[in-house]
């Protein structure tokens, strides 16, 4: 962070934020606003101030968007007078203001489920793993699937999915044609032959959750793993350091990350995906 501008006159804010910019070149300009009622009422003047920044960067020489080795300058504005100020470079901050990853659900997606998944696959995997591990054919079960959501997802990739869950699948899942769907408990059923995939979103406490999936990767009933970990609602960190540590004793067959992601904010997203 380079400062924080405050009793911002409304005629002139770039004054004060150029002054804590000084010389420094920037590659691209991203003003974002609280993701609150309150903080959307400037997005706005979010628009033009970063418009405005941008045309008078460039004719101070300072701004150059085809050098990504240059940072972004980020505006956070909380008021029309108050704005906080800062740097970040392109490998340590998101490319969406505010971090938020704006996803449309389609039209006929069984559940607004599939905008979690479908966010872990772009924030979690990079690029070549996601075009190596989610081609056409490959294997997934899908636990405590019901109604769908992200066993239509999978579907949509290409995956054949194993659907373990008591309840009803939608209608809109089972008519793939991809989803073989099993009514079971999902943590007593286990396949008989390795897949390539175990997901899991079932609301359970999170350390039954880490149990159960380190369980899975260990005896090779699945090679990768992307999965949720439902956040009490009290001593929320202390329970994923317990579930991480449970999760960690994989380190040294699987790489594992996690993330709270903007669709799911009461959950850590974890992905776990083989060394080789």
């Amino acid at each position: 962070m380079l400062g924080e501008c405050t009793n911002l006159p409304t005629d002139d804010r770039l004054a004060s934020i150029f002054e804590l910019l000084g010389s420094q070149s920037v590659s691209d300009i991203i003003s974002e606003t609280p993701d609150t009622n309150d903080g959307k009422e400037f997005s706005g003047l979010a628009r033009s101030l970063t418009n405005a920044a941008r045309q008078a960067l460039k004719k101070l020489g300072q701004y150059n968007e085809k050098d990504k080795r240059l940072p972004r300058l980020h505006l956070l504005i909380l008021s029309g007078t108050h704005i906080l100020v800062g740097l970040a470079y392109r490998t340590q901050s998101s490319p969406n203001a505010g971090g938020i990853m704006h996803l449309k659900l389609p039209k006929d997606a069984p559940s607004r489920a599939i905008l979690k998944l479908e966010e872990a696959a772009i924030s979690l995997l990079t690029i070549p793993e996601r075009e190596h591990w989610l081609r056409s054919g490959m294997s997934a079960v899908d636990l405590g699937a019901a109604p769908g959501g992200w066993t239509w997802w999978l579907a949509q990739q290409g995956l054949l999915i194993t659907a373990i869950d008591n309840a009803n699948m939608s209608e809109a899942v089972m008519k793939t044609g991809q989803v073989e769907h099993i009514r079971a408990d999902g943590f007593a059923w286990h396949p008989r032959h390795s897949v390539h995939w175990l997901c899991c979103d079932m609301v359970e406490q999170p350390d039954r959750v880490a149990t159960l999936v380190t369980k899975w990767l260990k005896e090779g009933w699945a090679q990768a793993a992307l999965f949720n970990l439902k956040l009490p609602m009290k001593k929320r960190y202390g329970m994923i350091q317990e579930c991480m540590a449970t999760l960690n004793t994989l380190r040294d067959t699987h790489v594992l990350r996690a993330q709270q992601l903007y669709h799911d904010r009461e959950e850590i997203t974890v992905l776990a995906l083989p060394i080789a």
